[in-house]
Order: structure tokens, then C-alpha cells, then sequence
């Protein structure tokens, strides 16, 4: 709190409660990182007798969480506290009376079986084979070749290999019905492809291919074709079949834009569920159901809320959905008949939470399910540019809101910081907050954003530069009125915003040739140009203090290096360049006074990542005394271990967002980690449905 040089008042208020944050932080640490939900309940009841109600208020919540997770009555107990005598403390007490409401309902499902298969896993599961053997699950979070494991032995054997260097990358794997072959696509770099290969990693070919974007969707139930969404260059979307035999493709339907991601198959090849947007809300969806033998469309399910992740029941007599309708994600079932609603949705499980992803639904009505357990903070720290040296420690930003901040950004003038606070429980939109760094009062502004990735400001100060999933795409966001402006559609977050806010800078796919491009987009006219052609998505821009240069960090090959390009016209020039084992991490970060550039950095055996500095004219590179220590888990690399920020006391696991203030002292960065749980749910279909 001091580095941000607000009121005594507010300083001592910060200090009085430090302690009580620390405390809370390394009991959410116990929970989430460690897993070790008994020593973080003893810790959560120490702090409920605390003088800090927010602090008290949230440990009663996650220490209700863990009592959940362990199957304790005492988790109604801690609710009934929140809601009781900590009102005051509004969000808190809700998403404890909806965990309430919850708990009622899940009462209501005796007889469900739910338990953990395994965490942990170096990439995220993708796809679980119909008989119940098998999981696939990508080989890291850095490439995206394919991993077959066997859920009774442990056994893992890659299916897939991506060369690094070719730019390829392998979505949307979907085994057989007979689960012995695997489908995918790969995007090499012209065309996208559609591949199958034999779960032993043999006999991988290439079945049809072009030069449109598309999604694979299923498998017909004889095995012998596979479904696939166009999303085209230009016009409406098409749902095709594409033959194994000879690659011919079929058109399925074709006309309607209100097909987006989402969509099934039945079993029996008949019938597609798919989403439709409600207006312009992105978190508003209804699910309908395509008839592939007369392209009529019946909708299934239509109710103001979040309707997502339709999946047919083995014996295609219903669907399960994930809703929000109640306040919390719950899991659904509805019967269907000849492509029809045959009754209406029931609740089969309340709150899966927030971050519950379906992965498969086998034979037998076992329902394999992804979840994350994630935490981001903001922080602040100060620098001493003369010296290279960090001043004090890093802080959290906002400790009352600790593991739901990200992507802090200071205004042109120095005067606000902005940055957002991600719903912690309640199926809630991301909303934006700005601090004045005079005062410390701090504005907080509702979004209609799903989620956001990245922020900063226009030189007016009217308003923010926002990466979000929507679209996905960049938008203008007002901070007077609160509304947001599509700027253009992208689905890469890398960029930085010119000093008179005319232009973006920003990476695309290309659609034919070298696979990635840097381009600038004039915001009044829409014109784009590129900058440079890269085979690697990582391009990391800056803008520099003058607005003349671009500091590019970038992988190129087996190097990481950082080149300065000049936009009046002009070549680039390299200025430092390091081996894959030493990669350069994220955006670079230019000084103020333009002279020098600071990048992260990794050592050569990926135990630490380190804070440099180098000259923007070229020169020898700089070790500050910021640097922070990378502990690996047992079956991730080390682009996934966690990370030990130097002077602190807690664990991350990501690194990213360093932003200077204009008085080149202060800085921001967010750190945090995540967790992957995979998750199986047994004995809760209708009898109908097994």
C-alpha cells in the first residue's frame, strides 16, 4: 500500500491489516496449491476471529468450500455464519446464500457419485474414448501435440508430433465410436487440416483439408464420416460431413449465421445441438437442435441465462447442459424425442463451478468433466532505474479481492491505475476498477465483457483499450458511460496501442504463407498493414515513450530475441538474441526516458525467471535484482511449475503484464497460478438415459 503514496490515513489502515491479508493469503495457498483442505479450515477460524470483517467474511466462505469438498456437514455451518453476520459484506453473503440454495438442491441427488481421477496433468484433457479407457490430454501448455492415457494403468504415449518450426497446431481431438481412432485438426501453415490416427500413434493420415477455418464436431455413429463447422472468410457458416473413405465434404446446412461453437451429434447420427445467441449479450444462449435428414430446427432449450455444453445421453433420449439459471453453474438434463423437448429441463446437480468444462460423456453415463482451481494477483512493486535494484517487495494491489485481480495498467499521466477484478464465486462479469494513485478512492464499473485478457489506456483518459472474449476481439471502453465498442475481431491478445491511441499494434493469423503477422490497424479508417511475418504466435510488442519504435520480443526458430523497429520506415534491428533453453518471457517494457528496454528471461536450466535490462541502441544486457524462482510439479515443465516471486512468501505459477509508470519507478506485473482437476460423475442419469 505505501508504494502507491496514498493518504497517511489509508497507509496506516493498509498496515493495520497486512497481517490479516497474509494470513488469508497463505490459507488460500493451502487450499488451492497444496491441497491440503483440513490445515487451510484450521487457518480460516483463526482468521474468522479477526477484527477485519472482509477478511473474516471471505474465510467463512472458502472454509465452507472445504468443508464441501470433504463431504462435511459443518459446510452449511460456515454459510449460515456469512449470511448471518457478515451482510455487510455483500458479494460474500451472496455466494454464501447460493451455496445455501445449492447444497439444497444437491440433497435432493442422492445417490450421485462424484470423485476425483487425477490432477495435475502437464496439458488439459481434451476428449475421454466411449468406452471409458482412455483420456487424451495435450502434451504441455507450450505445444499442442496429442497424449493418450490410460485411466487404469497411468500409461501415457504421445499419438501426435508437432514440429515447432512448422507452426502446426492440433485442436479439437475426438475418438471413434469404437474409441480406437483419434480425429483432429492441425493447422500447418496455409491450410487446416483433418487428420485421423489409431490411439497407438500409427497410421496418421490427412483426410480433407482447406483453406478456411473450421471446428470438427463428431463422428457419425458407423465411423465412417465426421462432422465439421466452416467458419468462413465470408458468408454464413456451413456444417459439412466429410468422408474417411475419399475426403469428399457434404454440405449439412448452410445459410444460418446463428450456428456457433457448442454444437453434438447424437448417437444416432440424426440430430445436431448447437447454441444460438440471445441478442447481443454473449453469455445469453439458447440450445437448438439441427435435423441433419431435413435441416429443420426445433429449439431445446430456451431461457434467459448461459446455456452451454450440450452433450447427448448415450442412448440419445436426452441432453445434460451447463446453466447458470440459478445463480451458480448446475448441470441439467432434458428428454428429447425425434429431435423434440419430451418434458422439461431438470436439475441434476447444483453449482459444478465456475470453471466446470466437459470432457465426455462414455457408454456407461460416466460424465468426465475438467475444472480449474485459479488465482491472479495484481501487484506493485518499486525500481531504482539508476541502480537496477527493486527498492521493496512486491504488494498486492487489492489484497481484500486476493486471487481475482489481473491486468493492472496506469493511465498516460500517471494519476489512475486500472485493472480488473475477475467474480470470485458467483457466475458474474469481469468488472473494471480505477484507483486514483492521489487519493487511493477507487471507482469500480460494471462490463458485459465474458472475460478479459488485457487492458490499457487511451491518452485521453476517457476511456480503455480492452482485449476480450466476446467476440473475441479489442474494444473502446467508456469510462463515463460504462459501454464497449468492437474495434476488431482477433483471436491473438498480443499488442500495445500507439501514444496518440490512432493505431493498434497487433498479431494475426495469416491465411497463407509464413502463419503469423505484426500488423498496425488505423482505429478511424480500419486499414491494416503488417510489419513483419513470423512462424511462432509469440510476437510481443511495445510502443516506446516517443511513439517512434516498436521493442519486439519474438520466437524465431529455436531463439528468442528482441529486435527495435523503427516506424517511420526503417529496418529492424536486433539487439539481443538468446537460445530456446534461456527464452525471452512475454512483453518487453520500454524506460521511460526511452533508453533502455526490460524483458523477463529464463536461466538456462528453467529454475528461475530473471528481470534484464539493455541498452535500446544495443549493447550488454543487464541482471536487475528482480528475479523469481520456478519450482516444478511432478509431471509439468517447467513452462507450468510455479513460481517463487524473490522477497515474498507465496507461490505462482505465471509471470506476465510488466508495466511501468511514467515516473519510471513504479511498476506492475500479475502473478498467479492454476490447477487442472479432472473430475468423474457416476449414477446420476434418469434411468431412461443409461
Amino acid at each position: 500500500m505505501k508504494l502507491l503514496k496514498v493518504t497517511l490515513v489509508l497507509a496506516a489502515a493498509a498496515l493495520l491489516f497486512a497481517q490479516a491479508d497474509s494470513a488469508l493469503q497463505k490459507a488460500i495457498r493451502k487450499e488451492t496449491l497444496e491441497g491440503d483442505l483440513k490445515g487451510a479450515i484450521d487457518q480460516y477460524k483463526k482468521l474468522v476471529q479477526g477484527k477485519d470483517r472482509a477478511v473474516a467474511a471471505q474465510a467463512l466462505v472458502r472454509m465452507g468450500q472445504c468443508y464441501e469438498k470433504l463431504g462435511d456437514a459443518e459446510a452449511r455451518k460456515a454459510y449460515e455464519h456469512a449470511v448471518r453476520d457478515f451482510g455487510d459484506q455483500k458479494d460474500l453473503a451472496e455466494t454464501a446464500r447460493a451455496r445455501l440454495a445449492a447444497m439444497a438442491s444437491s440433497a435432493k441427488s442422492s445417490g450421485i457419485s462424484v470423485r476425483r481421477v487425477f490432477e495435475g496433468l502437464p496439458g488439459d484433457p481434451s476428449a475421454v474414448s466411449p468406452d471409458g479407457r482412455l483420456v487424451l490430454h495435450y502434451e504441455n501448455r507450450t505445444t499442442s501435440n496429442h497424449v493418450v492415457r490410460d485411466l487404469a494403468t497411468g500409461q501415457s504415449r504421445q499419438v501426435t508430433s508437432y514440429d515447432k518450426s512448422s507452426g502446426y497446431l492440433q485442436y479439437d481431438p475426438m475418438f471413434s465410436p469404437d474409441s480406437r481412432r483419434i480425429a483432429y485438426t492441425s493447422w500447418p501453415k496455409e491450410d487446416q487440416e483433418l487428420h485421423v490416427v489409431g490411439v497407438d500413434g500409427a497410421g496418421d493420415r490427412i483426410i480433407w483439408k482447406t483453406d478456411e477455418y473450421f471446428e470438427l464436431k463428431g463422428w457419425f455413429p458407423d465411423g465412417s464420416r465426421l462432422v465439421t463447422l466452416i467458419w468462413p472468410k465470408a458468408g454464413p457458416k456451413r456444417l459439412l460431413s466429410v468422408s474417411l473413405a475419399d475426403g469428399a465434404a457434404k454440405v449439412l446446412k448452410e445459410g444460418d449465421a446463428t450456428l456457433i461453437s457448442g454444437g453434438w451429434l447424437s448417437q444416432d447420427g440424426k440430430y445436431f445441438a448447437f447454441l444460438k445467441q440471445r441478442g447481443p449479450d454473449p453469455l445469453q444462449r439458447d440450445i437448438w437442435c439441427l435435423s441433419l435428414e431435413n435441416s429443420s430446427e426445433t429449439p431445446l432449450v430456451v431461457y434467459p441465462a448461459n446455456n452451454r455444453s450440450p452433450l447427448w445421453t448415450p442412448d440419445g433420449k436426452g441432453i445434460l447442459f451447463d446453466s447458470d439459471r440459478r445463480g451458480t453453474s448446475g448441470l441439467w438434463y432434458l428428454p428429447v424425442s425425434a429431435g423434440k423437448p419430451a418434458g422439461v429441463p431438470e436439475l441434476i446437480k447444483g453449482d459444478v463451478g465456475e470453471t466446470f468444462w466437459p470432457i465426455g460423456l462414455t457408454h456407461d453415463g460416466t460424465l468426465y468433466y475438467e475444472t480449474k482451481v485459479t488465482m491472479t494477483d495484481s501487484f506493485m512493486a518499486e525500481f531504482d532505474p539508476a541502480t537496477g535494484k527493486i527498492v521493496s517487495a512486491p504488494l498486492e494491489i487489492a489484497p481484500k479481492l486476493s486471487g481475482h485481480t489481473q491486468n493492472p495498467a496506469f493511465s498516460t499521466d500517471g494519476q489512475w491505475l486500472a485493472y480488473c477484478r475477475r467474480s470470485a464465486y458467483v457466475a458474474k462479469r469481469p468488472t473494471l476498477i480505477l484507483r486514483s494513485l492521489t487519493t487511493g478512492e477507487e471507482r469500480e464499473m460494471a462490463t458485459d465483457f465474458r472475460d478479459v485478457h488485457a487492458q490499457r489506456w487511451f491518452p485521453d483518459g476517457r476511456s480503455l483499450l480492452v482485449y476480450a472474449t466476446n467476440g473475441p476481439g479489442y474494444y473502446r471502453f467508456d469510462i463515463a458511460t460504462g459501454r464497449s465498442n468492437l474495434l476488431t475481431r482477433c483471436r491473438i491478445t498480443f499488442h500495445t496501442l500507439s501514444r496518440d491511441g490512432k493505431t493498434l499494434y497487433l498479431v494475426r493469423r495469416r491465411q497463407t504463407g509464413t502463419p503469423y503477422a505484426l500488423c498496425s490497424r488505423n482505429l478511424e479508417t480500419g486499414e491494416e498493414h503488417e510489419l513483419l511475418q513470423n512462424d511462432n504466435v509469440s510476437i510481443y510488442p511495445a510502443i516506446s515513450p516517443d511513439g517512434r519504435h516498436l521493442a519486439i520480443t519474438r520466437i524465431q526458430g529455436e531463439d528468442s530475441l528482441i529486435e527495435i523497429l523503427p516506424l517511420g520506415g526503417g529496418n529492424r534491428r536486433e539487439i539481443f538474441r538468446v537460445r530456446a533453453a534461456e527464452a525471452l518471457l512475454g512483453f518487453p517494457a520500454w524506460s521511460p526516458d526511452g533508453r533502455e528496454i526490460l524483458f523477463s528471461r529464463r536461466t538456462p536450466k528453467g529454475e528461475r525467471v530473471e528481470l534484464w535490462r539493455i541498452p535500446a541502441q544495443g549493447g550488454a544486457p543487464a541482471k536487475t535484482d528482480f528475479s523469481v524462482q520456478q519450482v516444478r510439479e511432478q509431471g509439468q515443465d517447467w513452462d507450468s511449475g510455479i513460481i517463487v516471486p524473490a522477497k515474498t512468501d507465496f507461490s505462482v505459477q505465471q509471470l506476465r503484464g510488466l508495466t511501468f509508470h511514467p515516473d519510471g519507478r513504479r511498476f506492475v506485473f500479475d502473478a498467479g497460478f492454476d490447477r487442472t482437476e479432472f473430475w468423474a460423475m457416476e449414477n446420476f442419469l434418469p434411468k431412461a438415459s443409461k
